[in-house]
């Protein structure tokens, strides 16, 4: 079963806060509720002790007639730990509903881990309404 996450809506000219959601060693599916023409970042971050784990976030392609942009197929991201206690962060996007939005209307991303259980990160969206 996939966790829901909840966009936060940036505003021009402006700042955004919001929370990201804790994942484990093991990963896990997210998704998000995706609306028309609105961007979408999703914020990734991984924290190891060991060099070179990694976290792969995986983009699912869409898989209604609105994704016209499907066949571009998923988009996958791998961050790859220092081995230092500092976050790696990263931002993904801007995701659109052209290539990622699903039967659901929301967009699912999945975590793949390098399995070391001294891994862990956040996930959060950021959502940039269409102007």
């Amino acid at each position: 079963m996939a966790t829901a996450l909840t966009a936060a809506t940036m505003v021009r000219d402006s700042y955004v806060e919001f929370s990201p959601t804790a994942w484990s060693t093991v990963g896990g599916s997210f998704t998000f509720n995706q609306e028309r023409d609105d961007k979408y970042y999703i914020y990734c971050e991984i924290t190891s002790t060991t060099d070179a784990d990694f976290a792969t976030f995986t983009v699912s392609a869409g898989s209604t007639k609105i994704a016209w942009r499907r066949d571009l197929g998923t988009l996958a991201v791998t961050l790859t730990s220092t081995g230092a206690t500092t976050p790696y962060r990263a931002l993904i996007g801007p995701l659109e509903s052209s290539r990622f939005i699903g039967s659901t209307g929301t967009i699912t991303v999945t975590i793949t881990s390098s399995a070391d259980a001294s891994m862990s990160g956040f996930i959060g969206v950021a959502k940039m309404p269409f102007v």
